[in-house]
């Protein structure tokens, strides 16, 4: 898992959070796990 952090910046995960934000309410239907696990290449464990 520090492997991880030591490849992205460390304001990059503040981004995806507040990316995901934007993303979650721009959805009346709301967005499923999947969704948010290929927008943000994770696994659905992560997602």
């Amino acid at each position: 898992m520090e492997k991880i952090m030591l490849d992205k910046p460390r304001y990059s995960r503040v981004s995806d959070i507040l990316d995901l934000a934007i993303f979650m309410s721009s959805k009346i239907q709301g967005v499923t796990i999947t969704e948010i696990a290929q927008r943000y290449n994770v696994s659905r464990r992560t997602a």
